[in-house]
């Protein structure tokens, strides 16, 4: 059973709800602060992935699970799948 509506539940709050909020990671092992491209490396990388998770993030957030799910019915011909979809 499901909290509220689908309609009122997007992708987004399905990734929240069942996974770690962060999508890109960098390596459990810092750079080498010797090293001029490891020292710098970081808050690069940091930047971009906050860049693309905010990208990936409006994405989910546009899409619900009512959404997804007729589309899903929409390619099955099972009656009874389309029937569990609500559709």
């Amino acid at each position: 059973m499901l909290a509220r509506p689908s309609e009122n539940i997007t992708l987004l709050d399905v990734y929240r709800a069942v996974e770690e909020p962060t999508f890109f990671a960098l390596h459990h092992d810092g750079p080498n602060k010797a090293c001029p491209i490891g020292k710098n490396i970081t808050p690069v990388l940091e930047e971009e992935f906050s860049g693309a998770t905010a990208a990936l993030e409006r994405s989910l957030s546009k899409t619900t699970i009512a959404s997804v799910a007729k589309k899903v019915a929409a390619r099955t011909t099972d009656a009874a799948i389309a029937s569990v979809l609500g559709l």
